[in-house]
């Protein structure tokens, strides 16, 4: 199973979306990264600190260059804007 479908369906079970977005917005983590280490882990063998460390960078660089943006849009769609139904949005 590659990653994304294994994060895919992490994601989809119950809470777990709603404890990925709390750890996101109320502690700054990075959701991507977390699912990552999660798989990771559970293939063995451990990573070490420093491995871990590159990781991190390397999601944080990712999140910086886009994913903030891209998660702003989504958010921005997500509520109903005045005089837009749903189809139209």
């Amino acid at each position: 199973m590659t990653l994304w479908d294994w994060a895919v369906q992490a994601y989809a079970r119950s809470g777990v979306a709603r404890a990925c977005l709390t750890l996101q917005d109320a502690h700054g983590q990075n959701v991507p990264y977390l699912l990552w280490a999660l798989r990771r882990a559970a293939l063995g063998p451990p990573l070490d600190a420093a491995d871990l460390a590159r990781a991190a960078t390397l999601a944080r660089s990712w999140e910086a260059a886009g994913l903030c943006a891209l998660r702003a849009a989504r958010r921005g769609l997500k509520p109903p804007a005045p005089g837009i139904d749903d189809a139209g949005r």
